[in-house]
C-alpha cells in the first residue's frame, strides 16, 4: 500500500494547468499533470483502494508502469517534506 499523509505544514490549491502546494503559508511546489491527478486523488480519498482505481482510470495510458510511476511521484514528494 502507498504511504500518502501531507505534512502537517503543507496545504494545496488547484490550479488551471495543476496543483499549487502551499508549505509554511506560502506556495513551494507546483505539480503539473499527470502528477496532479495522482495528488489529488491520494488527497481526497482516505481508501487507497478506491483512489488506486481511480488513478489508473484518470492515467490509463500508463498502465505498463503504473505501480513505477505512482511510487517515484511519492517518492519525490517525500524527499520534498510535502508528504510523511
Amino acid at each position: 500500500m502507498y504511504n500518502f499523509q501531507l505534512s502537517p505544514d503543507v496545504g494545496y490549491t488547484i490550479d488551471i494547468k495543476g496543483v499549487a502546494i502551499i508549505k509554511n503559508g506560502e506556495q513551494s511546489y507546483f505539480i503539473e499533470y499527470p502528477q496532479a491527478a495522482v495528488w489529488l486523488l491520494f488527497a481526497n480519498k482516505p481508501d487507497q483502494k478506491i483512489a488506486m482505481k481511480q488513478i489508473r482510470a484518470v492515467l490509463s495510458g500508463y498502465d505498463n508502469d503504473l505501480e513505477q510511476y505512482v511510487m517515484g511521484y511519492l517518492k519525490t514528494w517525500k524527499k520534498a517534506d510535502l508528504i510523511i
